[in-house]
């Protein structure tokens, strides 16, 4: 009972998600033509609080599969008076064809009530493909799946679990979750084989493809939008980029790109649409001139223009052998220092990898000007850096055995902004932090400023993740409480100098610090890079905010 007042109306829908009926067992057993639906008109607008088909643990969702008997009650429980059912959606932009809108028949004009039911996938995907137990992820690792496959199952696990779990149904969310899910658990098992073909066919394939247009694409370290905006500084990077690719590829007697893309088409067509898009920004010309310009890029700003990690050249071993025994001997109460750490070898095939890879994206609006990024889960999932992940890691046993490599993260710093500014003080999400400097090849015989300083102190536990890992902030975050001792003399500084690896306790705080003026040199190859190699995850801070 209840007055009509208190009777809040809800579309009652048909859980297909739920029910065995569809599980993709038992479509295989039986066929596809077994898969259950609903009855006509078994879905309606009914009073909340009342379900009649999601009346689950063994009931509703089991019948058909069991008997061959569908659940035909009404999902209303037959409760049609009070409700009526209004259908013109289209009419508010705010609702997609998913949502399912009620309202009270007396009601002049209708108060809408509305639930968005959903999308559904053809038959139901097993609903612990995020779980350590899922026999895809573990398929998968076997080597019994392709990666095509394993997307195929988390995109259908996605929209099956869309409405339980809200999980958004949108490309570029489903492809970035998607990424982080199987990449996570690949880290775990240190699969890193299995792992580059994974991010390989997802970067090149769902998340950055070539050529496609009107796809949404985001950063994976942020998970804000990449492609709709430019800034010109990452416009300058790229265009330097691609004038290194037209110069250095011949000397290795390379001609083709990512998709078939020819270097004379680099040169003759794609780099002059930069050039263009630099030139017209900058003289201030008129924005709907510069958004057509910047249009002109589309499938191919921020994509997989070239990402070739699968031909890499593996080395036998990557450290020295003098690297690997300071490693051995050494401990992380404080910060360890190695020069000289890779083989010859496998420096130039890493320098060449980071700088002729597509695969560094800008940093956040305010923020442009000081470095770009690029992170393992978003093309730099490179052969020769996993395995440097891997032989520090079997270097320092006593302090690695329960850290597996969880990321990696690049930052190259702008040559064009000079002096630089450097990085406001900030932490890493790592237990143990591993730093390698690749770039630039020779310094000046100056002091030129651009090191990294690692303080003797760790980030507030009251920290939330935004505060303690924002690297570009202006000033401290309001939860800071005072009692953080920044002593620059007993904070460690670390020269920026070429295939110099350190490591360090990951809750340290750092700052790179400023450039002198005249330093970084303009030339692309002249800018500095820092590799991080991140073991162990904090997880310590607050959720994002």
């Amino acid at each position: 009972s209840g007055s009509s007042a208190e009777r809040r109306c809800k579309f009652a829908y048909w859980p297909g998600r739920q029910m065995a009926c569809r599980d993709d067992a038992f479509l295989h057993a039986f066929g596809q033509d077994r898969a259950c639906k609903p009855q006509p008109g078994q879905e309606a607008c009914g009073v909340r609080g009342f379900a009649c088909c999601e009346v689950f643990h063994g009931w509703a969702e089991k019948l058909e599969f069991f008997t061959g008997q569908p659940w035909d009650l009404p999902c209303n429980c037959g409760l049609d008076d009070p409700c009526a059912r209004f259908d013109r959606v289209s009419d508010y932009p705010q609702l997609t064809e998913n949502h399912r809108c009620c309202h009270r028949r007396d009601e002049d004009p209708p108060m809408l009530q509305c639930f968005d039911i959903g999308s559904f996938p053809a038959s139901n995907p097993m609903m612990d493909f995020n779980s350590y137990s899922s026999d895809v992820l573990w398929a998968f690792h076997a080597g019994l799946l392709r990666p095509k496959d394993v997307f195929e199952a988390c995109q259908r696990w996605t929209e099956a679990a869309s409405v339980s779990m809200s999980l958004s149904t949108k490309p570029h969310d489903v492809g970035r979750d998607c990424t982080w899910l199987v990449s996570t658990f690949l880290l775990a098992r240190e699969a890193h084989e299995t792992l580059v073909n994974w991010l390989d066919y997802m970067f090149k394939e769902v998340r950055r493809p070539l050529f496609t247009k009107e796809l949404v694409t985001v950063t994976m370290l942020t998970g804000l939008e990449d492609g709709s905006s430019f800034s010109l500084w990452k416009i300058y990077h790229d265009i330097q980029q691609l004038e290194y690719l037209i110069r250095e590829m011949p000397k290795r007697e390379l001609n083709v790109l990512g998709a078939n893309l020819t270097l004379a088409w680099v040169k003759n067509d794609l780099l002059p649409k930069y050039v263009r898009l630099y030139d017209s920004t900058s003289a201030g010309n008129d924005r709907v001139v510069v958004l057509k310009q910047f249009g002109d890029l589309e499938g191919f700003f921020n994509r997989a223009i070239l990402c070739d990690h699968l031909s890499a050249k593996l080395p036998a071993q990557m450290l020295t052998r003098s690297a690997a025994d300071v490693f051995a001997s050494g401990h992380l109460n404080d910060v360890l220092v190695v020069d000289q750490a890779l083989s010859q070898s496998a420096l130039e095939e890493v320098r060449w990898s980071l700088l002729s890879s597509t695969v560094w994206f800008g940093s956040e609006h305010g923020k442009e000007g000081i470095l770009i990024s690029a992170s393992l889960l978003d093309g730099l999932h490179s052969q020769l850096l996993l395995q440097l992940g891997r032989e520090i890691r079997r270097s320092l046993p006593q302090h690695l055995r329960e850290h597996q490599l969880r990321d990696i993260v690049a930052r190259k710093y702008h040559s064009s902004t000079r002096p630089h500014p450097g990085t406001s003080i900030h932490v890493l999400d790592a237990e143990v932090v591993a730093c390698l400097w690749l770039l630039p090849v020779a310094l000046p015989n100056y002091d030129v400023g651009g090191g990294l300083r690692v303080f003797n102190a760790e980030a507030p536990a009251e920290w939330s993740e935004a505060e303690a890992f924002d690297w570009g902030r202006d000033a401290w975050p309001q939860s800071h409480t005072g009692n953080i001792s920044l002593d620059e003399d007993t904070a460690k500084l670390l020269s920026p100098l070429p295939n110099r690896l350190a490591l360090w306790p990951g809750r340290r705080l750092v700052q790179s610090l400023p450039t002198v003026s005249d330093w970084p040199l303009p030339g692309y190859e002249d800018s500095r890079i820092e590799v991080f190699l991140l073991f162990g995850s904090q997880r310590r801070f607050a959720a994002y905010s």
